[in-house]
C-alpha cells in the first residue's frame, strides 16, 4: 500500500503525465502527494562555444532561459495543488 508520493515537476509533458499517474495513485490509496520542483540550471548555464564578445549575450539568454524554466515549475506545481 502506498502511503505517500513523491512527483518530480519540470514543466515538461512527461512530467505532466507523471502527475496525472501519481495523482490518479494518490486517490486511489489515499495516499499523500508531494510536488518537486525541478529546474536543472546546470543544463541551461553549461559552458558553450561562443564567438568573441559573444559571452554577454550567452548570460542573457541563460538568464531568460532559467527564469522560464522557474515560471513553468512554478505553473506545474500551482496546477498540483489545485489538482490533489
Amino acid at each position: 500500500m502506498l502511503r505517500s508520493i513523491l512527483i518530480a515537476l519540470d514543466g515538461s509533458p512527461s512530467s505532466l503525465q507523471a502527475a496525472g499517474l501519481g495523482l490518479e495513485l494518490a486517490r486511489h490509496h489515499k495516499a499523500h502527494v508531494d510536488g518537486l520542483g525541478i529546474v536543472n540550471s546546470a543544463w541551461i548555464q553549461r559552458p558553450e562555444a561562443v564567438p568573441v564578445g559573444g559571452m554577454a549575450y550567452k548570460t542573457a539568454l541563460d538568464l531568460k532561459e532559467l527564469q522560464s524554466a522557474a515560471e513553468r515549475v512554478d505553473a506545474v506545481l500551482r496546477d498540483l495543488v489545485l489538482s490533489s
